[in-house]
């Protein structure tokens, strides 16, 4: 069984280190920044699930876990408000400075559980992007409880995660590669059905991508193949009603 990480400890993961310089990034045009590479990387990650995503004009987006505000950069002019909530104050303060000019954006520094009972029922999309494989079992039903009392009636929750039957995510399962800190509760399409369904979702639907690295992206032809094929889908997209 894999050693519990205290919730301080997993704080301490996420501060702002040179691993997030990216993150400063405010646009395309900073070909010179010295993690360009790494913002361009991070930014195809969610810039190809936006087609599989319904916008609309009028809608109040909800992003828990946002960082310095990636996904606002992406549908920031899609929406009618998008609000980011993370615990992390550098994450927010970079953010804020990122977003400065947004006149519909918005970033708190704050416990989605706290966050949730000021803004109940207020929602009509709420994303977790990367976010729930830093969450064990107890935490995820906790927390994405807390995230369905912020939808409205019918809205939705969008996730992307890690998936726990892609064959690296097994090696590192066992053992023969490295874990990413941090990453405590990475699932398979199965258990995320039973997490979503003891939280209360409906309607759930998931569907298994490829990788947003090109490197393992190549690897994906082998998801065709009968039988071995759950073993080279590396994402999960996952989209579920209140």
């Amino acid at each position: 069984m894999q050693k519990k990480i205290a919730k301080k400890e997993l704080k301490k993961i996420y501060i702002l280190n040179d691993s997030h310089k990216w993150m400063e990034i405010k646009s395309d045009r900073e070909v010179n920044h010295p993690y360009f590479s790494e913002y361009k990387l991070q930014k195809k990650r969610l810039e190809r699930l936006i087609p599989l995503i319904k916008l609309k004009r009028n809608y109040m987006v909800v992003d828990y876990g946002c960082g310095t505000g990636l996904l606002a950069d992406l549908i920031g002019k899609k929406v009618d408000s998008y609000v980011g909530v993370d615990f992390s104050k550098q994450f927010i303060n970079v953010a804020k400075r990122r977003h400065k000019n947004s006149k519909n954006a918005e970033f708190h520094c704050q416990d989605i559980i706290k966050f949730s009972k000021s803004h109940i029922g207020k929602y009509d999309l709420a994303f977790t992007m990367d976010f729930s494989e830093h969450l064990y079992d107890d935490e995820f039903i906790m927390i994405y409880k807390a995230i369905k009392n912020t939808l409205k009636p019918n809205g939705k929750l969008i996730m992307h995660t890690p998936n726990g039957d892609y064959f690296l995510e097994i090696l590192k399962k066992w053992g023969i590669v490295k874990r990413q800190t941090g990453h405590v509760g990475i699932r398979n399409v199965e258990e995320y059905m039973i997490l979503l369904n003891k939280t209360g979702y409906q309607h759930i639907k998931i569907s298994r991508l490829s990788h947003y690295i090109s490197s393992l992206a190549c690897f994906h032809f082998m998801s065709f193949v009968p039988f071995l094929g759950i073993f080279f889908k590396a994402r999960l997209f996952i989209e579920s009603k209140k």
